[in-house]
């Protein structure tokens, strides 16, 4: 009879232990939903609902990517959209003087050369803009100052504009600094290879955004702001005087008006920027709603599982108490 009663005792109470067992296990998982808002620390824990999740949750980093891609770039361009304006400004400023300028008689250059000089110095360190250590107007060459010399571009074309008059005619000093060097205008050697900068905003889709500090418009507005910061007026030679202050001012009317269109171009890329990074952002939030509700877990269904866990818990350790009592009062009473 004894050893009927103990068998019995084995049974029940591994029984209880895997009853225990199974609730505490359960209210450990509960516990954690509660404390990470997850219905599972793992995609097998989602069951049917894994592969939905995996899919969702893919679709949201690739979103995530072209946002942060946007977002990174978005700095530079409008740095370099302000630079461009400056740029604009500064040389429109000094057309407007130039334009006060009459053909004929002696002119005043006082103001409008040293206007050339603080313009000139003002555009150079705006195409060596930097946003974050990088250089916005070198291209891929973001690492290097576009103009590695400031003094070479002053140095070398008043080195022409001052030898009018004594031999040269304007036409063959307007061709020389034409043919200037980028070194001699004091450009990187290595901007030129200098590759294109672009934005992956979306599914096959990159967004070209380069303006580079060597393209002409810009050799031709520091070529034009240094001639008229070096040019005096000779009136033993008049006509090479005029020659060269008219094609200085040429030279900045036009390459103002590609600055402006290049500046145009810039802001349809960051136009289109712009409307994906919306596009982009609703759409992330429509598919973090569709991963809550796949993902997330309803805290307050949560709760009252977790209350009814615990009620559970309390009556089995209850129950196993008392069964465990009375089995003792059976033995007692048989043996």
């Amino acid at each position: 009879m004894v050893n009927s009663v103990s068998v019995s005792n084995l049974g029940t109470n591994y029984y209880n232990d895997l009853i225990i067992k199974n609730l505490n296990l359960q209210l450990q998982n509960v516990n954690q939903q509660i404390s990470t808002g997850q219905k599972s620390q793992t995609y097998g824990g989602l069951g049917t609902q894994a592969g939905q999740s995996l899919t969702l949750n893919s679709q949201n980093t690739v979103l995530n990517g072209y946002i942060n891609a946007i977002n990174a770039t978005t700095p530079q361009t409008d740095n370099m959209d302000t630079a461009m304006t400056n740029i604009s400004s500064a040389v429109s400023n000094v057309v407007s003087s130039l334009d006060q300028i009459s053909q004929g008689g002696t002119p005043n250059l006082t103001n409008v050369t040293t206007a050339a000089q603080n313009a000139l110095s003002q555009i150079q360190q705006l195409l060596n803009s930097q946003v974050g250590g990088t250089f916005i107007f070198g291209g891929d060459l973001s690492n290097t100052a576009p103009l590695a010399d400031t003094s070479a571009v002053n140095t070398n074309v008043g080195a022409q504009v001052n030898s009018y008059g004594t031999g040269p005619s304007a036409a063959t000093i307007i061709s020389n600094i034409s043919n200037l060097t980028d070194a001699q205008l004091g450009y990187n050697t290595n901007l030129a290879a200098a590759g294109n900068v672009s934005v992956r905003a979306d599914n096959n889709l990159n967004i070209d955004y380069t303006v580079k500090a060597d393209e002409p418009q810009f050799k031709n507005i520091m070529a034009g702001l240094s001639e008229i910061a070096n040019l005096t007026y000779n009136s033993s030679d008049a006509s090479d005087f005029w020659s060269l202050f008219n094609d200085a001012k040429s030279r900045l009317s036009t390459a103002s008006t590609t600055v402006s269109q290049r500046q145009g171009e810039l802001g349809v890329a960051r136009n289109q920027m712009a409307s994906l990074l919306t596009a982009h952002n609703n759409a992330q939030l429509a598919l973090q709603t569709n991963i809550g509700t796949v993902d997330d877990v309803d805290i307050a269904s949560a709760s009252a599982t977790l209350s009814s866990l615990e009620t559970q818990v309390q009556a089995t350790y209850e129950s196993i108490s008392q069964t465990s009592k009375l089995s003792l009062v059976n033995y007692l009473t048989t043996t």
